[in-house]
């Protein structure tokens, strides 16, 4: 049965808009979201910058909605360890392994997500619209409030000793991030996913012998 021409329609643009946030995404993994340009993410994708304003009022609209995806799924994910029936200390294992094993899958957004951080958490910023930067500041407070609701179970439970959660969490994320700058920028080839438990022995246990 042939697809009727209205959802083929649809179906065509969803692809089209793909193919636009991956190009920008490439681009905001090489330079700065402020520096890149409506011109230069059509040109990357292929399409004529008319085609572009189609799909996205502005470039504003466009990283709205590329960060929106990305902030959907990555919360889903740790709420769904955070209420899993593993361990705290699992909970840690797996949190740590995702963002590696995410970081091998789309090097753009690792590094775009790493870099960037600055930018997201900077308030005073004039390069992001009001909305985008309260849509990520709560994305932000979120994973803070999850990794920090990790952390209290494992006090609860004994394992973890005395500690402000969200100094745990602001250390946690902070070693993702710069392992994963580094890996990008000096150490491409390395299989990051070796980082996983070493990670997670600095962060249970410190550096001690």
């Amino acid at each position: 049965m042939t697809e009727p021409k209205k959802i083929r329609k649809e179906k065509e643009q969803e692809f089209h808009k793909k193919l636009i946030l991956d190009a920008a995404k490439r681009l905001f993994a090489k330079k700065s979201i402020i520096e890149v340009t409506v011109d230069e993410i059509a040109k990357e994708s292929g399409f004529a910058k008319s085609t572009l304003y189609s799909y996205f009022a502005s470039k504003e609209a466009l990283v709205s909605e590329l960060l929106d995806s990305i902030i959907t799924e990555r919360l889903k994910e740790l709420e769904d360890i955070a209420i899993s029936d593993a361990s705290p200390e699992k909970k840690i294992l797996m949190y740590i392994g995702i963002n590696f094993e995410e970081a091998i899958e789309d090097r753009d957004m690792a590094v775009l997500l790493s870099r960037e951080s600055h930018l997201f958490y900077d308030r005073t910023s004039r390069t992001l619209s009001k909305d985008i930067m309260n849509k990520i500041l709560s994305a932000f407070k979120r994973s803070h409030s999850l990794l920090a609701r990790i952390y209290d179970e494992g006090r609860e439970k004994g394992v973890f000793r005395e500690m402000e959660p969200h100094l745990f969490s602001t250390f946690l994320l902070s070693v993702i991030r710069g392992i994963i700058v580094r890996w990008w920028h000096f150490a491409p080839d390395e299989d990051i996913k070796f980082y996983i438990n070493p990670v997670y022995e600095i962060i249970l246990h410190g550096i001690e012998k």
